[in-house]
């Protein structure tokens, strides 16, 4: 199974492993594995709240993300926050119109994207319109799956899990690999992987998981 790679992003590289996990096999081959702490209570339940956006926040706002690489993608709204440019390097790309819940991005060459905007832990977050929940437990340890049954939009997997002692696969790896894992961690409501190496995929990648206490938010792409 493989994991669609968001156009408007692909300059920047972002490939978060959370979701692909392509890398797994690769990452984990011949190594040692340890047994994490994530199974302490305040990792399983600590969440932070999440609210759309109001299009009134963003008048006259500029909202940029930065690649690894140097290259920028800018969303510069209007005087009432419900539509703008986007900008990618200082060449605009697309319009957008936001109602509040739905970013819904049109390009130059006719593709049509929608996101959302989320607003968590006072940062402003480019966010999927997707979200999880656990379908077999309580808090975070558990199945993930799409709220809808399947992801509505992309290549997805089927569904994640995240074990109470650390570790996390997903559906293709459970299935296939089920002695190869990374590694999961409750950070105060915005869910880490860490690879076997012990780096961070979100500093690697420059994506979060954000955990609302009740869904699971996926490749939520922080504003600079």
């Amino acid at each position: 199974m493989k994991r669609k790679i968001i156009s408007l992003f692909s300059c920047l590289l972002i490939t978060f492993f959370f979701f692909s996990c392509s890398d797994l096999v690769n990452e984990m081959e011949g190594t040692t594995k340890s047994k994490s702490s994530s199974s302490e209570n305040n990792e399983l339940t600590d969440s932070v709240d999440v609210d759309f956006t109001s299009p009134s926040d963003l008048k006259n706002e500029t909202l940029t993300i930065s690649g690894a690489s140097g290259s920028s993608v800018s969303f510069e709204f209007d005087d009432d926050g419900t539509s703008g440019t986007v900008s990618q390097s200082g060449v605009t790309v697309a319009t957008f119109v936001y109602d509040g819940e739905l970013l819904t991005i049109s390009y130059t060459n006719g593709l049509e994207e929608v996101y959302t905007i989320l607003y968590a832990g006072n940062e402003y977050y480019l966010g999927p319109v997707d979200r999880l929940k656990n379908s077999t437990g309580n808090n975070l340890a558990g199945k993930w799956v799409w709220e809808n049954g399947k992801p509505k939009t992309g290549d997805w997997y089927d569904y994640y899990v995240l074990y109470e002692d650390g570790r996390f696969t997903n559906s293709y790896y459970e299935e296939t690999r089920p002695d190869y894992f990374a590694y999961w961690h409750n950070n105060g409501g915005f869910i880490e992987v860490t690879y076997a190496d012990g780096s961070s995929a979100n500093e690697r990648e420059g994506v979060v998981a954000i955990y609302d206490g009740n869904y699971i938010y996926l490749q939520a792409i922080r504003f600079n």
